[in-house]
């Protein structure tokens, strides 16, 4: 289905109203829920009568990024309760989305917003106009309103479309190349270059900066070179880009309505870690997360406290299917890289061949993911930044941890001393900071700019595929 006909087509969609992706259960408890509510003799609002009010609902779902539809009308249904039936599925799926993110991501471990039907029902009942209310469930966050304005802007270039890039060699700085017009016209399409950049067959310095520009916002190596993932980036489509914008204002609606002022947030599509203090980023952080094969999941948890030179317990998986193996090939193996036998597993104890580093954030949560510490610094240069096993290694884990501890003086005094001192000791982080691990592939910022990652882990197709039914995949590997 062409995304550029999406607003009409959803318009035309609502003579049949289901909701696209929606688990039938949820389908079956709002349908209950109208008729319980219709068999108490409950009265229809005003607002059922209007035929124009399933063209308002379309659109506000359309602005959400959302694609809603309800099956064919039976024989005992009125329009009106149809209408009223349309509004509590759109109030749902405001609420806490329209798929259920267990449906297309075993691995996202944070509960949904509660909804309550028969509740959504009296609300919509005592409306003279139920949009207000309506808009009010979807998340108010900054984050969420900015990408919604995202949404609308990259729908307005698909309505255009944008050029796509023939294939050539490795585009260098100061290199003659005829694609460089076409280059220019699509780096001044999403504003990363000036619209008096001129049509020079030079690659220049002001092309070349909107190029780094595209690149920074792509989460690509930044080196101002027109290579293949690049290029695969450029020629990635605007309806694509809008589907995935629509998927990632998904994820926002399975999260909690209001997020606490001070909390860390992992996005592992970005790589990349925040440190929010009263509302306001007071830290960011480069971080290496799991490999497609073994994925960072999605989860919510407390910093409880910070172990200082830990030791690291081998996972059994990663015991069996690398270490004994290496172990084997190399008798030196283990004790050079300081493993004993431990508690009929193995251990890595502290020391600067420990996995771990010199500090290990403690989270409690059932999947034992936690930040932590690297010796090997190498790899935060670079991008993508997917080799972990699932956990979460930190850049600079000490300006994390001194923040943390700011409230604690005798704590924060103590860090540098105690990991130098190389015995292993814990820290407790007084107060608990929640730490959200989340899975972000487009963003805005928020000076407008919109950051759009690859998906890695490939989680857009099967949520945007229940979403947005039709939709053709999102491909910008080169």
């Amino acid at each position: 289905m062409k995304r550029a006909l999406f607003p009409l087509l959803l318009l035309l969609a609502l003579t049949s109203f289901a909701v696209c992706g929606f688990a039938a259960p949820a389908a079956e408890t709002d349908a209950a829920a109208l008729d319980h509510y219709l068999a108490a003799g409950a009265p229809l609002p005003a607002w059922t009568q209007t035929p124009g009010i399933e063209a308002a609902l379309a659109a506000e779902a359309a602005s959400q990024g959302l694609n809603l539809a309800l099956p064919p009308m039976t024989e005992e249904q009125t329009p009106a309760q149809r209408r009223m039936l349309a509004a509590l599925r759109l109030a749902r799926a405001l609420a806490q989305g329209a798929v259920r993110p267990d449906m297309v991501q075993p691995d996202w471990t944070i509960p949904v917003p509660p909804f309550d039907a028969e509740a959504a029902l009296q609300r919509l009942a005592a409306s003279d106009d139920p949009l207000p209310w309506l808009r009010s469930l979807a998340p108010r966050q900054e984050d969420y309103q900015r990408l919604r304005q995202a949404l609308a802007l990259y729908r307005g270039f698909a309505r255009g479309g944008w050029p796509l890039l023939p294939n050539g060699p490795l585009l260098k700085p100061g290199a003659a190349d005829p694609r460089l017009p076409l280059l220019r016209s699509r780096l001044i399409l999403e504003g990363d270059l000036a619209v008096n950049a001129g049509r020079s067959t030079i690659f220049d310095a002001a092309t070349q900066q909107a190029l780094r520009r595209f690149q920074r916002r792509h989460g690509l190596a930044v080196d101002g070179r027109l290579g293949g993932a690049t290029l695969a980036a450029l020629n990635v489509s605007a309806e694509a880009r809008a589907r995935q914008i629509a998927a990632n204002l998904e994820r926002w609606r399975w999260l909690p309505r209001a997020l606490p002022d001070d909390r860390i947030v992992v996005n592992a599509a970005a790589a990349g870690l925040s440190l929010v203090k009263s509302g306001e980023t007071a830290l960011r952080l480069r971080v290496i997360v799991g490999t497609p094969l073994h994925p960072t999941p999605v989860l919510a948890a407390r910093v409880v406290s910070l172990l200082l030179n830990p030791p690291w317990d081998i996972p059994s998986s990663i015991a069996a299917k690398e270490i004994r193996p290496r172990a084997r090939r190399d008798p030196d193996y283990l004790v050079r890289e300081g493993i004993v036998p431990h508690g009929g597993g193995l251990r890595q104890l502290p020391g600067p061949k420990n996995a771990l580093g010199d500090l290990k954030f403690e989270m409690p949560n059932p999947l034992d993911v936690y930040l932590h510490d690297t010796p090997d610094k190498r790899l935060f240069d670079r991008v993508p930044r997917f080799f972990s096993h699932g956990c979460v290694r930190l850049e600079h884990p000490q300006e994390l941890a001194m923040l943390l501890l700011q409230q604690d003086a005798a704590a924060s005094a103590r860090l540098e001393p105690a990991i130098a001192a190389g015995t292993t000791r814990r820290l407790p982080v007084t107060p608990t900071i929640p730490i959200y691990v989340l899975y972000f592939t487009a963003a805005a910022e928020g000076n407008g700019t919109v950051m759009l990652y690859d998906d890695l882990y490939d989680r857009d197709a099967p949520l945007i595929a229940a979403l947005l039914p039709d939709a053709p995949p999102i491909d910008a590997r080169p």
